[in-house]
């Protein structure tokens, strides 16, 4: 007969112990250890009777043995990623962003902390703050939802029972979407319609299993010389299409997508364009890498294809120089990645702070650099996105990002473009 079931202690989940002769498990969930309620200790063995004793025999030359073999040293497993409470906090407000029912400390509402708590219960100490809590609940007791703290990530579907996880035992490749859910540790967190926020969550999981940022040297760093843009290699000429019968509508800039530049540095010019060894510092343009993810946080939230930097698998960056080679320089830093086939990332589009790089399935790649593009020439029409009258081809699943792709273009050329 199967044995019965018992819960974990600390996270709740069913635990089926496997035999009675195991005094300890392991939650497959959250990896807290616990007592088998289910073990049976094993009789005491029947003493063995002894023989008589042998005489005394004098013992002969001792044998050499051979000397005990060196047994290989443990293999280092790499530590959890640690992160304060602060910067938890911080990568929580710059990915989930505003949303309604979305509260960060310290202005959660008591009421709807003290909801959440009593659903959770011991699972989320007392001593263990809450930084932001996400209310599912439609009269607002936020017992169902989600709440993030320094050291645990907890959910509470409608109807079924809360779930926790610690982040040292988090696994980042356990993410993805499903429906109106984020795909985590084998289970979701249902989001009702919230498609927006899915995107953001799924953006802010994959920031929590990326490496923590290095701490920063005392030093000042080294400057180093990059490579001008104008020693960039000239972009292959495209065939400029003919002209429509009906003119391009323009691209509608509404005030909810409206942005405004975060840091507002201004890319500066050389002030001798004729020499090819011109060069900026690594400071100045760590300063256009930063504007540029910047901008893109305010711009970009809704696709869960959509990479921005540091959360940017290697192995897409990659695959993106090589289809841009022939355009993108190796000095060149990718910011922004959007994968619509879930794959390689050889089709879709990437952004760097000199320029828009994009590939529709089956077609040459483009590019258009922001200090030299004209807005006119960026058209919006019923979703579909055109530049410079190509096309930028955006998956229906990931329906507004073409919206939101038009505002992100318009900040970087106002900003590439600007007057100091």
């Amino acid at each position: 007969m199967a044995l019965e079931v018992f819960k974990c202690g600390n996270c709740g989940a069913r635990v089926p112990p496997p035999s009675t002769s195991v005094k300890m498990v392991v939650c497959d969930f959250c990896g807290n250890p616990g007592l088998n309620p289910f073990f049976i200790e094993p009789p005491p063995a029947a003493a063995v009777a002894h023989a008589a004793p042998v005489p005394h025999v004098a013992p002969a030359a001792p044998v050499a043995h051979a000397a005990p073999v060196a047994h290989a040293a443990p293999v280092a497993h790499a530590a959890p990623v640690a992160r304060s409470a602060e910067e938890v906090a911080r990568l929580a407000q710059v990915h989930l962003k505003v949303f309604d029912s979305l509260f960060y400390a310290p202005a959660i509402p008591p009421k709807k902390e003290q909801g959440a708590r009593g659903s959770y219960g011991a699972m989320i100490p007392a001593d263990n703050p809450i930084l932001a809590l996400y209310d599912a609940t439609v009269f607002g007791g936020a017992d169902d939802g989600f709440v993030i703290t320094p050291r645990r990530l907890g959910w509470k579907n409608i109807g079924l029972d809360p779930k926790v996880i610690t982040w040292a035992a988090f696994d980042v490749g356990s993410v993805g979407t499903s429906n109106d859910a984020v795909k985590v540790m084998g289970d979701e967190i249902q989001l009702e319609v919230s498609s927006e926020l899915q995107g953001r969550l799924v953006q802010f999981l994959r920031a929590m299993g990326a490496p923590a940022p290095a701490p920063a040297q005392a030093a000042a760093p080294t400057a180093r010389v990059v490579a001008t843009p104008a020693a960039r290699p000239v972009p292959v000429a495209v065939a400029q299409p003919t002209a429509p019968t009906t003119p391009a509508v323009k691209v509608q800039r509404p005030d909810a997508v409206k942005v405004t530049p975060l840091l507002k540095v201004k890319r500066p010019v050389a002030a001798e364009e004729e020499s090819d060894d011109e060069a900026y510092d690594e400071e100045t343009v760590q300063g256009w890498i930063d504007d540029t993810r910047g901008l893109a946080e305010e711009s970009l939230t809704r696709s869960a294809s959509l990479y921005i930097a540091p959360n940017i698998p290697r192995d897409k960056v990659a695959v993106a120089f090589q289809t841009h080679a022939e355009e993108i320089g190796e000095d060149d830093t990718v910011v922004v990645l959007y994968d619509p086939a879930g794959g390689g990332a050889d089709d879709g589009f990437i952004a760097t702070p000199w320029g828009l790089f994009w590939k529709n399935r089956g077609e040459d790649p483009h590019v258009v650099w922001w200090e030299d593009l004209d807005l006119d020439d960026v058209a919006l029409d019923d979703g579909a996105l055109t530049i410079e009258g190509e096309a930028v081809r955006i998956n229906r699943q990931d329906d507004g990002l073409a919206d939101e792709l038009a505002a992100f273009i318009e900040a970087m050329v106002d900003w590439a473009q600007s007057e100091e």
